[in-house]
C-alpha cells in the first residue's frame, strides 16, 4: 500500500492563510458568470454544477466574506442561480408532488437532477442523477448565508418553497448517495442532508409545519432503523459505516455531535476509515480511482472535532489537508494510500487523470479560511465520483495569481482536483476552530451572528467540490 502524502507535515499559520486566500481566489475565478460553481475546472466529467457541491462551496465563500467582501458576492450569486433553477422547476415539482401524494412513483428521469449545466439547464445523459440531498444542503446553506449577512429571504422564497415541497414529498425515499451509488437504498448521509434542509426551511418560515413534520419523521426513522451498534448506518439495513455520515452531526444536526450516536459514528469512521496522521477513506471496499483518502472528508471530520471541542484533532486534520496541496495551492480529490490500487488504471483509462479544479477549493470546511469562510472542494468538488460498481509535498504556496492556471498533477495517478467543496469545508472547519459556538448555532438552526468573527491564519480552506462520485 502506498504511503500517505506528507502525513502530519508542519504548515505554519502563514501557509494556511495563503492556502485560504488561494482557495477563495480559485473559486471566484472559476465561478461561471451565471453564478454556478463548476465541480471542477479542466476535467470534463465535473464541468457541471451540483446543488450539493455548490452549496458547500457557497458556505465557504460566505464565511470567507468576513475578510473578503467579494466572497459574499460570490455566494449570493450562487444562491441566485439556484433560485432561478428552482423557480423554473416549480411546475415540474408541483406535478411530481401531486403524483406522489396520489400514490404514484415517478421515474427517475422525472425527478429533479443532482446536477445542471452552468447555464442552469438539465443535461440529458446517463449520469447517476437522482440524488435528493443537494436540495436539503442548499436550503441549509441558504439559511446560513442569509442569517450571517442579514439578507432578505424574498428573492429566494419561491425557490425555497419549491425545494421544501420536493423534500417533503421524496426526501426519505430511496435514491443514490453522495457517491452517486446504490440507487435502491435509503442512505444515512442523504437523510441527514434532507433533515438539515427541512429544519432550515422551517427556521426561515418556509412551509414551517410541513417541513418540521417531515424532519421529525426522518429523525424517527433514523432512530428506529438507522443505527447499528450505537453508530449510524451507511444505509438503512446496512452494518457498514461511511465517512459522509459525519455530517449528520455537524453541520446538519440530525444527531448531537457530542451525543452517544454522534460520538460512536465518528469513532467508527476514525477506526475503520482513517489512518493515524492521515486522511479519511469514503468506505471500506471503495475502488474509485483506487479508493484513496479524501481531503474533503478529512475536512468534515475536522469540522466535527472543532465543534465538539477537540481543537487539537481539528487542527491536525487541517494541517494534513494543507499538506496535500500542490505547489500552487490546489487541493486534490483524493490521495494515497489506496484501498484498491489495482483499480486505479480502470479509472484513468475511463476518464483520464483529473486536473486541479480551480474553483473548488473553498467549499467544504467552513471555518478554515480567510475570515471565517469554508474552503472548497474540488469544484463541489471532484468529490462526486461515483463508482457504480462500488466505488469511489508539502506546499510551497505561490501567489494567488500564479495559482489560477490549473495544471495536471498527480504523481501517483490519482485524481488531483482543486474543489470548491473541499475548500468550503476547510473554511468551515477553520471557522469552527476559531468560533466554535457560532458553528454550533449554525448547525442547530439558530440565528447566525452577522459576523462569525475573523479567522486566524489557522483557518484553512478545503477544496473538495468533487463530492460527487461517479
Amino acid at each position: 500500500m502506498a504511503e500517505p502524502v506528507n502525513p502530519l507535515s508542519v504548515a505554519d499559520d502563514a501557509d494556511l492563510r495563503r492556502l485560504a486566500e488561494v482557495s477563495v481566489a480559485l473559486i471566484a475565478t472559476a465561478q461561471d458568470p451565471s453564478g454556478a460553481y463548476p465541480a471542477a475546472v479542466g476535467f470534463a466529467p465535473y464541468g457541471f454544477c451540483w446543488f450539493r457541491d455548490g452549496a458547500f462551496v457557497a458556505e465557504g465563500m460566505s464565511r470567507a466574506g468576513v475578510a473578503e467582501p467579494r466572497a459574499v458576492e460570490s455566494a449570493t450569486a450562487f444562491h441566485e442561480w439556484c433560485a432561478r433553477v428552482l423557480t423554473r422547476e416549480a411546475p415540474a415539482v408541483a406535478s411530481l408532488v401531486a403524483r406522489v401524494e396520489a400514490g404514484s412513483q415517478p421515474a427517475d428521469s422525472e425527478l429533479l437532477p443532482a446536477r445542471y449545466t452552468l447555464a442552469g439547464e438539465r443535461h440529458d445523459d446517463d449520469w447517476w442523477n437522482y440524488q435528493v440531498d443537494g436540495y436539503g444542503t442548499w436550503l441549509w446553506a441558504l439559511r446560513s448565508h442569509l442569517s450571517r449577512w442579514d439578507l432578505p429571504l424574498a428573492p429566494y422564497a419561491e425557490a425555497a418553497e419549491t425545494a421544501a415541497r420536493y423534500l417533503v414529498a421524496v426526501g426519505a425515499r430511496t435514491c443514490r448517495d453522495w457517491w452517486e451509488e446504490h440507487r435502491d437504498r435509503t442512505h444515512g448521509s442523504t437523510l441527514a442532508s434532507v433533515y438539515g434542509g427541512l429544519r432550515a426551511a422551517a427556521a426561515l418560515g418556509v412551509l414551517p409545519e410541513q417541513a418540521s413534520a417531515a424532519a421529525d419523521e426522518i429523525a424517527t426513522l433514523v432512530a428506529r432503523e438507522g443505527v447499528h451498534d450505537g453508530a449510524l448506518r451507511k444505509w438503512l439495513g446496512s452494518t457498514a459505516v461511511d465517512a459522509s455520515l459525519v455530517v449528520a452531526g455537524v453541520p446538519f444536526g440530525l444527531v448531537a455531535p457530542g451525543g452517544p450516536v454522534g460520538r460512536a459514528t465518528v469513532a467508527r469512521v476514525t477506526s475503520e476509515l482513517s489512518t493515524p496522521g492521515g486522511g479519511v477513506h469514503r468506505y471500506v471496499g471503495d475502488t474509485f480511482y483506487g479508493g484513496g483518502q479524501w481531503p474533503i472528508l478529512a475536512a468534515f471530520l475536522g469540522w466535527h472535532h472543532a465543534v465538539a471541542g477537540s481543537r487539537e484533532r481539528a487542527e491536525e486534520l487541517l494541517r494534513w489537508i494543507a499538506s496535500t496541496a500542490d505547489d500552487s495551492g490546489r487541493l486534490p480529490e483524493q490521495v494515497p494510500p489506496l484501498l484498491a490500487p489495482d483499480r486505479l488504471a480502470e479509472w484513468t483509462g475511463r476518464w483520464g487523470a483529473q486536473r486541479p479544479a480551480a474553483a473548488v477549493v473553498a467549499r467544504h470546511v467552513p471555518g478554515a479560511g480567510v475570515g471565517a469562510g469554508p474552503r472548497r472542494r474540488p469544484g463541489l468538488t471532484c468529490a462526486r465520483h461515483r463508482s457504480h460498481d462500488h466505488e469511489t509535498g508539502r506546499p510551497a504556496l505561490r501567489s494567488s495569481s500564479q495559482a489560477r492556471t490549473p495544471r495536471a498533477v498527480s504523481s501517483t495517478g490519482t485524481p488531483v482536483v482543486s474543489s470548491s467543496v473541499i475548500g468550503g469545508s476547510m473554511v468551515a472547519a477553520l471557522a469552527s476552530i476559531q468560533a466554535p459556538n457560532s458553528s454550533v448555532s449554525a448547525m442547530r438552526g439558530s440565528s447566525h451572528p452577522r459576523h462569525v468573527g475573523r479567522l486566524r491564519s489557522r483557518a484553512a480552506s478545503t477544496s473538495a467540490s468533487q463530492v460527487r462520485h461517479r
